[in-house]
């Protein structure tokens, strides 16, 4: 049986999921199983998986949309039968050693969950073929470090490897349409709620994209992710991390990172941590119930990521269900 199940959530990027999962394929780690769950995809992403021709990676195409990576993600989580779950966005990339050292960390410091390390790259202006990386995770980050910090302190999401223990007492992820507070952050503020552990990686294993461009976003061909992912696949990863100390050095002197703290606002952010930790009340998500406008959080979303809009969501035990009919392991 497999260690870890590798879950994929997807939607109609398929050219941009091939180069991914080919990151997933060429792990030193090959003890792994994947399920790569569809937002309702619509383009080719069934035959770009099957055109991989590797057994281990099953693919379930949801029925119905969620608008946002909570909702498969959740699935695919649910369809977990292995001891340790990973979290691959469908355009991340992951370095050969991620989910070995992922898995060792993990079993050594006997920790609940595992960030990586992931450096950001951004596009060059407008230049649709080349890339600057301009940050790195912070170190030692924790689970508390949502309650005042921004959004993205716990991101990406394809650097989180857990125990699935740990994701069985969490449970699925909360819907953008259920909270004010980004999916990721909500979770990690549950996380912290239950006293479970995270230890960080202390060497980059994860590639996450930043890009953006001019609508329609999903034209970025990526050569040079091509060229990255060759590169892993024949085992050799010194030019990448080459480009990436040399980009690095010159974002930070350029002053390109981002802030991960809102100063100003701090003292009530710690006030509502305050609240949540001692309470499990969550006070930012009870005004916006007040002020009934739930979908906001899931709009902004979907207009920033692929300029749609979405007014209703399935229900996340009903997609399950589907999905378990569907998706099976074997030994």
């Amino acid at each position: 049986m497999a260690r870890v199940t590798v879950v994929v959530a997807t939607y109609n990027r398929a050219t941009v999921l091939s180069r991914t999962l080919r990151t997933l394929i060429a792990q030193s780690l090959q003890d792994w199983q994947a399920v790569v769950v569809g937002d309702a995809c619509s383009d080719n992403t069934h035959d770009v998986i099957a055109a991989l021709d590797d057994k281990r990676i099953q693919f379930v195409n949801l029925p119905e949309r969620f608008g946002e990576q909570a909702g498969p993600n959740s699935v695919g989580m649910a369809l977990a039968s292995t001891p340790y779950v990973a979290f691959l966005n469908h355009d991340d990339y992951w370095l050969p050693n991620h989910l070995e050292l992922a898995l060792s960390s993990l079993e050594q410091c006997e920790a609940d969950m595992y960030w990586a390390q992931a450096a950001f790259f951004t596009n060059r202006g407008q230049w649709k073929d080349r890339v600057l990386f301009c940050e790195v995770s912070k170190p030692d980050r924790s689970f508390h470090d949502l309650l005042a910090h921004k959004f993205f302190v716990a991101e990406p999401l394809s650097s989180w490897v857990s125990t699935k223990e740990a994701l069985n007492r969490l449970g699925p992820m909360q819907l953008a349409s259920e909270t004010v507070l980004a999916p990721i952050v909500d979770y990690c503020m549950r996380a912290a709620r239950l006293g479970l552990t995270v230890v960080n990686g202390q060497e980059t294993t994860v590639l996450k994209d930043l890009v953006l461009y001019p609508s329609p976003a999903y034209e970025n061909p990526a050569d040079y992710a091509e060229e990255w992912v060759r590169s892993f696949e024949d085992g050799n990863t010194t030019a990448v991390l080459d480009q990436m100390e040399e980009d690095l050095w010159l974002a930070r002197a350029l002053n390109l990172e981002r802030d991960t703290i809102h100063p100003s606002e701090v003292r009530e952010n710690v006030s509502r941590a305050d609240v949540f930790r001692e309470t499990g009340i969550n006070l930012a998500e009870m005004q916006t119930v007040a002020q009934n406008t739930p979908f906001l959080l899931l709009e902004r979303t979907l207009v920033h990521r692929t300029q749609e809009t979405i007014r209703t969501q399935p229900s996340i035990s009903d997609m399950t269900s589907y999905a378990r009919d569907i998706v099976t392991w074997t030994p």
